[in-house]
């Protein structure tokens, strides 16, 4: 895997995100098993992917990708994104 440096800071990320989007399922996605899912966060990590991509948006991604980095949480750079509505 290779790695890169974000801009401006001395974080370090692979270059290849996980997109955490389909592990909500719902209309977009259809029906997710969450076992599928983590097992999914499990075996990126194990290739070496660091970088996980999620937003609130997605409704329930953020916490099944949680379920996936339980215990590894230290492995994983996640990059989320918000709402407008919630910059505050």
């Amino acid at each position: 895997m290779k790695y890169t440096k974000l801009p401006g800071t001395d974080i370090e990320v692979s270059v290849i995100a996980l997109g955490c989007w389909p592990f909500a399922g719902g209309d977009v996605w259809g029906e997710q098993d969450d076992n599928v899912s983590i097992a999914t966060v499990h075996a990126a990590l194990d290739a070496g992917i660091t970088f996980f991509d999620t937003a609130e948006g997605y409704g329930r991604s953020e916490s099944v990708l949680g379920q996936g980095l339980k215990d590894r949480r230290d492995e994983a750079i996640i990059a989320t994104k918000v709402g407008g509505g919630h910059l505050s």
